[in-house]
């Protein structure tokens, strides 16, 4: 066998090799430049770290909520919002932290989504205001279903369990991480409480 017959064969070996090889992203063996103009990097990069700052910035105001909740000192708060919204300090450090945690999941899922579309090359600018987007409809997302614990609408569990910790953070993430199917939730609960309208003709109504 000579040389050329040795490396076919080499190749057709790494050939099969790689095949069998996951998370490759269409890319061949060694590979490994971007496949992204300098500019459209920046942009990336970018939104990268405007993500990270989200994430970032939701855990400091969620160690700020915790010291807030063991300062004696802010009483004269509790009469404020207690006249302005009707909570104590404790619900309503809870709404911020689970709100916090919320975003959390939301860019969380934000970056998840980052991460592919760049790695398999269906990064677009049209997506990026989907992903900035996403924390903050998380947020508001996971608000609202604290709120609708604390009403008893819904019973996933007591709401008196929101005075653990660890029920927050978890309740706020998953949440937040899943706000687009929580959508759905409520768009469904809506059409239960006040129904639907249907399509009608002019002049119907």
């Amino acid at each position: 066998m000579d040389n050329n017959d040795e490396n076919s064969t080499e190749d057709t070996a790494t050939a099969v090799n790689h095949s069998n090889i996951s998370n490759t992203d269409g890319r061949r063996k060694l590979q490994y430049h971007s496949r992204y103009p300098e500019d459209i990097k920046i942009k990336i990069k970018i939104e990268a770290m405007v993500l990270a700052a989200v994430v970032v910035g939701a855990l400091v105001v969620s160690l700020l909520v915790v010291g807030l909740s063991n300062n004696t000192n802010i009483f004269w708060l509790n009469d404020v919002l207690e006249r302005l919204v009707g909570s104590s300090i404790p619900k309503f450090l809870t709404y911020v932290f689970v709100g916090c945690f919320g975003t959390i999941g939301g860019a969380t899922f934000s970056i998840k989504w980052l991460i592919h579309s760049v790695a398999k090359g269906y990064w677009n600018e049209d997506r990026v205001y989907w992903r900035y987007f996403v924390p903050l409809t998380s947020c508001i997302i996971s608000v609202v279903f604290t709120a609708l614990v604390f009403s008893e609408l819904i019973r996933p569990f007591d709401h008196k369990e929101f005075g653990n910790w660890s029920v927050c953070i978890w309740f706020g993430f998953l949440t937040g991480y899943f706000s687009d199917s929580l959508i759905g939730v409520l768009n469904n609960l809506s059409n239960a409480l006040f129904g639907t309208v249907k399509d009608s003709k002019p002049g119907e109504r």
